[in-house]
């Protein structure tokens, strides 16, 4: 299974045309060596590479840092407020794209 940072490195990549793991590095403003051990799964992005890294994406970063606080976290506890936040921010998501559509849908075929 792949961690967010790896994730956002393979997204990243595919982005900007398979750039090399040395240009991605020089894209985030952080070490190769840190990239080469991300992608080894050696080790993760810190929160602010996240956001950057979402912000070159155009992606909502919350999803991505939640999930990266999940793979860091080791209390029982704190891992299912985590789940419980992320299953929320998903089901608000689908309602906002669900509220996207439907006002597509009604814009478009409302005088019918």
């Amino acid at each position: 299974m792949k961690t967010v940072s790896q994730e956002l490195l393979t997204l990243l990549q595919t982005q900007h045309d398979g750039c090399s793991l040395y240009a991605l590095a020089d894209i985030l403003g952080v070490t190769t060596q840190n990239i080469y051990r991300i992608s080894n799964g050696q080790g993760q992005f810190s929160t602010d590479t996240i956001l950057i890294a979402c912000d070159c994406l155009g992606v909502d970063p919350r999803p991505w840092l939640i999930q990266a606080e999940l793979d860091r976290c080791k209390s029982p506890k704190r891992r299912q407020i985590l789940q419980r936040i992320l299953a929320d921010l998903d089901t608000a998501a689908g309602r906002a794209i669900a509220g996207v559509v439907l006002v597509f849908l009604v814009g478009d075929f409302g005088g019918f």
